[in-house]
């Protein structure tokens, strides 16, 4: 047994041995068919090649002889060669790229079709990607018979008619089982066109995420830097979209700056981006490059009225409006509205705006003596140019352009609006009276039994909260919420149990459904819509609107805090206090919250925590009672 095995080891050492001598004997004689070929002797190199074929044993030998038939243009030759050599290695992608690229480039593409599914996701993936295509276009076979896995009927199939350009149907392509094909179309060629088709596919199917997840290592154009920015901003990925958006001032070759509408919206997402990513002032950075007077998209608006502009500008001085309200600039902020107004008076957002803002001016202390006395003498203090600088706006000019824009939209939201400017210009109305207003605006706005404009319903619903009416409201909004599901369910029953499915609830549902559970004592059902709405209204939104959704997310995080406090679960409820610290802006709400994460604070042992709070909170709000009366009692504890 041991001689054999060492005449077994022997005779391997050999066949290596003899098979090395081999290849490099196939070398040798393919420089000499070179050597013929070169010299014009044909005869010769074929002849070279025929013995040396019979002794190639590794792909390379193989492919070395094919080119060389492919030279002299002896393609019989160098197929059959590439067959045998795919019978020896069937799985080699080298050899399987060589021959599909053979029968494409003599348009053999059912064959090529056939053989090349193994290269898509390779190296080689773009001539997989070439065979589907022409194979498609050849034949006019949609997804379900180019990716069927019966596949013996495609290859041969119908060939092209005469009427086919004529009826060629793109939609056909749009399958996203193409996806994989336009994806090796790009490792190939590295034309971003069909990167961005596989993209645009996921986009379609509303995969935006998986669409995202495409982006190429490089932006060649600024086309793909504005696709990709905007796909980026789709799938909430807004570093990387203002990445992309940042790229295409580098490959900017003017086309950009040529097409202001284009431009502007370029800006305006990038001004998104920023305030999303936290960075308010590079945001209203953009906004005011675009709003200067002298820019040139105010100027090629005012010229030529483009709708696109028409459209983006109202948004843009609505936040920057808003910003400077945010920012205490007061001035700034009536600067802007009243441009809103004056320009866009049709624009309800706007509308809602000027009217808050108006309400605010109304409630606005009066000066007293000596602030009377300093104008007498013509003298003003620096707080007195910031208060004229900021005009109080009278309730009848938002009413006047209230009326004037319900006459060409009776959107609900005007109706609402007038409302509200109507109750804060009667403030002496008894409570009975209010809540009759109300009941004659649902009466005259009923869509269904129990179905009304959700404008409507909403300030219908918290007016009759804040005037006493408790059990009217809530009666009122459960009727609403089972309309609502019946319309959503075509008359059917449709569920009316918002814990259960808070997504088909709006964001001011979900608010005023978590409140009536608190009341009804089901505080499971609140925690799970308090939830809700902080795990999906919590992020920064790109429009800073007056829709209240900041309030709401406040109310969520307090809501929910105070509910964790009930459990004496203080840890969680001071981190959702703290939270809800971070969003306020107004004083005496912010002083509020710190009062609570006090007491959380306080509870949980930390007295150093709990004075600093309680001091910030009447930093704030000198008068708030509780808040002295804690601090005294945690010091006089700690001491």
């Amino acid at each position: 047994m041991l001689a054999a095995l060492l005449a077994s080891a022997v005779y391997i050492g050999l066949k290596v041995r003899s098979s090395h001598l081999e290849g490099a004997s196939v070398t040798t004689e393919l420089d000499l068919v070179d050597s013929c070929i070169e010299q014009g002797d044909t005869r010769q190199a074929l002849s070279v090649l025929g013995r040396v074929e019979k002794r190639a044993f590794s792909v390379y030998d193989r492919l070395g002889i094919y080119k060389r038939y492919a030279v002299l243009g002896e393609d019989a030759k160098a197929e059959k060669c590439l067959l045998k050599a795919l019978r020896h290695f069937p799985k080699d992608t080298v050899l399987l790229a060589v021959y599909t690229n053979f029968l494409l480039r003599r348009n053999r593409v059912a064959e090529a079709f056939r053989r090349a599914a193994p290269l898509s996701g390779t190296e080689y993936g773009s001539l997989y990607a070439e065979s589907v295509l022409r194979q498609a276009l050849l034949t006019g076979d949609g997804a379900d018979r180019l990716f069927s896995r019966k596949k013996s009927f495609l290859f041969f199939g119908r060939g092209k008619s005469a009427d086919d350009d004529a009826a060629f149907d793109g939609a056909r392509f749009l399958d996203e089982r193409f996806i994989p094909v336009y994806c090796d179309a790009y490792t190939g060629t590295r034309i971003s066109k069909w990167i961005r088709n596989a993209a645009l596919l996921y986009m379609l199917d509303g995969r935006y995420g998986e669409a995202a997840d495409l982006f190429p290592s490089e932006l060649a154009t600024v086309h793909d830097a504005l696709f990709w920015g905007i796909l980026f901003y789709d799938s909430a990925r807004y570093a990387e979209s203002l990445q992309s958006l940042l790229a295409v001032d580098a490959l900017d070759d003017g086309e950009i700056r040529k097409n202001i509408a284009e431009s502007a919206e370029l800006k305006a997402l990038m001004s998104d981006d920023y305030y999303i990513l936290g960075d308010d002032a590079s945001a209203q950075a953009m906004r005011e490059e675009i709003l200067s007077p002298d820019s040139p998209y105010m100027q090629a608006y005012v010229q030529n009225r483009t709708p696109s502009l028409g459209k983006l500008l109202p948004l843009l001085y609505m936040n920057t409006a808003l910003f400077a309200r945010n920012s205490g600039n007061l001035a700034s902020q009536y600067e802007r509205l009243y441009e809103l107004v004056n320009y866009y008076p049709l624009y309800v957002p706007g509308l809602a705006a000027y009217g808050e803002y108006a309400l605010a001016s109304q409630r606005r202390p009066k000066e007293d003596d000596l602030y009377l006395q300093l104008r007498a003498a013509g003298l003003r203090t620096v707080g007195m140019e910031e208060r004229d600088a900021a005009p109080v706006v009278s309730l009848e000019d938002v009413l006047g352009r209230i009326d004037d824009a319900l006459r060409q939209d009776k959107s609900p939201a005007l109706l609402v609006l007038r409302e509200e400017v109507l109750a804060a210009a009667e403030p002496g109305l008894e409570k009975s009276e209010k809540a009759s207003r109300v009941w004659r605006l649902l009466e005259r706005n009923a869509l269904a039994p129990g179905l009304y404009p959700p404008e409507i319903m909403r300030y219908a619903v918290l007016v009759l909260l804040h005037n006493g009416a408790e059990q009217d409201a809530e009666r009122l909004f459960d009727d609403y919420l089972r309309a609502a599901a019946r319309d959503r369910a075509d008359g059917d029953a449709g569920t009316v149990d918002p814990a259960l499915h808070p997504e088909q609830l709006s964001l001011w549902e979900c608010e005023l459904s978590a409140y009536f559970t608190v009341r009804g004592q089901d505080y499971v059902a609140a925690q799970k819509l308090y939830q809700y709405i902080i795990d999906h209204y919590a992020a920064r939104t790109p429009v800073m609107n007056t829709s209240g959704q900041n309030a709401s997310v406040v109310n969520a995080y307090v809501n929910q805090g105070n509910i964790y406090a009930g459990y004496n679960a203080a840890p969680q409820a001071l981190a959702l206090l703290n939270k809800a610290v971070s969003r306020v802006s107004e004083p005496q709400l912010k002083a509020e919250v710190l009062y609570r994460s006090a007491v959380e604070s306080y509870r949980m042992g930390s007295s150093k925590d709990a004075i600093r709070s309680l001091q910030y909170a009447l930093s704030l709000n000198p008068s708030h009672n509780r808040a002295r009366l804690l601090l005294k009692q945690v010091q006089a504890t700690k001491d």
